[in-house]
């Protein structure tokens, strides 16, 4: 699902994030989604938060993720969190079926 969008994001010029990767890191779809039962929308989420953290750490420079990227937004996602996303979600669907 991640590398569908990197592919339609990027106009087909990248298949995966490791086109922006640090050589000695590959395959960060597939370690995100190895995270304990990740729904979609918070493996959406996951990578966005990748993204913000390398884009923080970079400064204005070539993005470029590295490991401990990966492994500050890979840390166990609390129960509460996954309850509040799962709030949210809800009450957006809501939202749009009252449109």
């Amino acid at each position: 699902m991640i590398r569908r969008r990197a592919y339609v994001a990027t106009d087909g010029d990248f298949g995966s994030l490791d086109a922006i990767s640090s050589p000695e890191l590959r395959d960060v779809e597939t370690t995100l989604a190895r995270i304990p039962k990740p729904l979609p929308r918070e493996l959406i989420w996951l990578v966005n938060q990748l993204l913000y953290v390398a884009a923080q750490r970079t400064d204005g420079e070539l993005l470029r993720l590295e490991q401990d990227d990966v492994t500050r937004v890979a840390a166990p996602m609390p129960i509460v969190w996954r309850s509040s996303i799962h709030f949210l979600n809800m009450r957006s669907s809501s939202d749009r079926r009252q449109s």
